[in-house]
């Protein structure tokens, strides 16, 4: 294997119209949900800087369209469905990271939301900790796959 990552054809023009799509809604929505200056305005911006900079690349250099694929993908994006292990009990969980207002199903989770934000941008084996109201939970990543509705 090439290193490359593989994506069906219906798969890759998504992705393409998601890019093309949330760089031109990015200052939109951090008008709606951050309207006023501040530090975490400033991070949800360098975040989804980083987010853009990081899918164009994959599309540029790394990416091969095949007819067929179980379309996983190398890091967790919007619209990946991530199975994650909680390192606390062992349970897995698939968690879909969506923008934040499209969450449709009961796996949805805001990329605006402590879960969203600990995972976007994470590989498979990565962990990391979601720091919610509720106490910290600890996870290790185990798939992403890219799942649009």
């Amino acid at each position: 294997m090439s290193g490359k990552t593989e994506l069906s054809r219906v798969i890759f023009e998504k992705l393409i119209n998601h890019l093309v799509n949330i760089e031109e809604d990015k200052n939109n929505l951090l008008q709606e949900y951050f309207p006023v200056p501040s530090k975490e305005r400033d991070g949800i911006s360098y975040l989804l800087e980083k987010y853009i900079a990081k899918i164009d690349h994959l599309i540029r250099n790394d990416l091969i369209v095949v007819q067929s694929s179980d379309n996983s993908f190398p890091f967790v994006a919007m619209y990946c469905e991530v199975e994650v292990q909680d390192l606390e009990n062992g349970e897995i969980e698939k968690l879909r990271i969506v923008p934040p207002f499209k969450n449709d199903e009961s796996n949805d989770v805001s990329f605006l939301s402590p879960a969203g934000k600990a995972l976007l941008l994470k590989n498979i084996g990565d962990e990391t900790v979601v720091k919610a109201p509720g106490g910290e939970s600890h996870y290790r990543i185990k798939t992403i796959k890219l799942r649009y509705p």
